[in-house]
């Protein structure tokens, strides 16, 4: 009884953060599904969208039922869960036509996740690796039909959206060390 207790309690604050992120996938389906009911997506999105997301958080979960979780250097596995999610984000984003740029934007809530365990090169790291898709995606979508898409509008979006995810991976670092001091300063006020 005591060994399946210790198990919980070293597993909670994975889970904790696997709730978290299996609620704001529930969040997005939501957002999806309306936009398909208002005719602004199509039902494919939702679909693949719930699809890969019970792949995605049944994998997560898999791992950390499993314990798998605790032979990586990030345990949490809060860079893999932020990519993975970035990942499916850039398909909606795809499937998104003009409300390509709101999609861009959701991916925010994705990097809150790392706002508390990553500093700002591993948030930047990040950053750069979604905006390198989001060019690959805008490529993409020029290639496949060059008139379909306004070009301009498409380049200032990425714009727009690398800046606000490099000003939120600066703010996230910022929020590390503070937690860092803040998690040195109990530990000194423990030892008096």
């Amino acid at each position: 009884m005591h060994l399946a207790s210790d198990f919980q309690a070293r597993q909670l604050p994975q889970m904790r953060l696997f709730v978290a992120a299996a609620g704001s996938y529930s969040v997005g389906g939501v957002l999806i599904a309306f936009g398909v009911w208002t005719g602004a997506f199509p039902l494919r999105m939702f679909v693949w969208y719930a699809i890969l997301s019970v792949l995605i958080n049944g994998a997560i979960f898999a791992i950390f039922r499993s314990g798998l979780h605790r032979r990586f250097q990030d345990p949490s596995l809060t860079t893999a869960q932020i990519l993975l999610a970035c990942a499916l984000g850039l398909y909606v984003a795809y499937e998104a036509g003009e409300f390509r740029g709101s999609v861009m934007t959701w991916l925010l809530v994705a990097f809150m996740f790392g706002l508390f365990r990553l500093g700002t090169r591993a948030l930047m790291n990040l950053a750069a690796i979604v905006m390198g898709g989001y060019a690959a995606l805008i490529a993409l979508l020029y290639f496949q039909d060059p008139q379909g898409i306004s070009l301009k509008r498409e380049i200032l979006q990425w714009f727009v959206a690398a800046a606000t995810f490099a000003g939120f991976a600066v703010l996230g670092g910022y929020v590390s060390k503070l937690r860092e001091k803040a998690r040195g300063n109990a530990e000194r006020f423990r030892s008096l």
